[in-house]
């Protein structure tokens, strides 16, 4: 599988301590990268606030494949082929995949190092699947090093055609939304569209508040949750450095059970 891929592992800083996590809001990638955030069940207080895009995000708390250091069914919407208007940045499309179910916590190994369970390695394959039926192409992928999640992206990878370059970043790892932004905005630079494959609560609270628009049972169900093997598809009008709470869009969201 390795020579399908162009693979990277970014040894970085470990990710900071929560009490060093808790930022101030910003409406560009830059304010995100210092910004405090509510979690997404506050915007999902009343029925109006579906179509009400989220103020600000949430901090997160923070069989094997590989090693520690490498190794309701929605149509998507197609890609905006209109040119921006001089000055703006290209639209962008982002990939939001959680790792497939791993084994339980109680179990005696690192958290970093749990793999996936029985259930996980069988879901494992389906964003894969969901990907190349719906065309979806994918200039660079983004995964947590975690063992899970590599472990997903690994099972996932043999549906593609031409799988995308895999950029393993530690900054990933249990991340919270704010440093997800930074990630993106870092290695999406010229790119059009971009995976991510993460863990919760950070990826989860990073779709429910970027998503600002889009079909309301879409919005409803990113707000409600983020299952395992689940998959959000979000247009960015403005671009990477242009994310911030509620400017996406929600075009897809995939699940296991769908």
């Amino acid at each position: 599988m390795a020579d399908l891929q162009q693979v990277m592992l970014v040894a970085l800083p470990q990710p900071l301590a929560p009490e060093d996590q808790t930022l101030g809001i910003g409406t560009s990638l830059a304010g995100l990268a210092h910004a405090a955030w509510s979690r997404p069940s506050e915007a999902t207080s009343s029925a109006d606030s579906v179509t009400t895009p989220p103020s600000s995000w949430s901090n997160g708390t923070p069989s094997t494949l590989l090693s520690r250091r490498p190794t309701r069914k929605e149509t998507v919407m197609p890609p905006d082929p209109r040119t921006p208007p001089s000055g703006r940045a290209a639209p962008c499309r982002l990939l939001l995949v959680r790792h497939a179910k791993a084994v339980p916590k109680s179990r005696p190994v690192e958290d970093f190092e749990r793999p996936l369970s029985r259930r996980g390695r069988a879901d494992a394959p389906r964003p894969g699947r969901r990907l190349a039926d719906s065309g979806l192409m994918c200039d660079l992928v983004l995964c947590s090093p975690a063992r899970r999640t590599r472990q997903t992206w690994q099972l996932a990878v043999p549906a593609l055609d031409e799988p995308p370059p895999v950029v393993y970043d530690e900054r990933l790892y249990n991340a919270p939304p704010s440093m997800l932004v930074e990630v993106l905005a870092e290695r999406g630079r010229g790119l059009s569209c971009l995976a991510l494959v993460g863990h919760n609560p950070g990826i989860h609270q990073l779709a429910a508040g970027l998503c600002g628009a889009g079909p309301r049972d879409l919005l409803k169900r990113v707000r409600a949750g983020f299952p395992t093997a689940g998959v959000v598809v979000v247009d960015v009008p403005g671009g990477w450095e242009a994310v911030s709470p509620g400017s996406g869009t929600i075009a897809a969201f995939w699940s296991p059970a769908d």
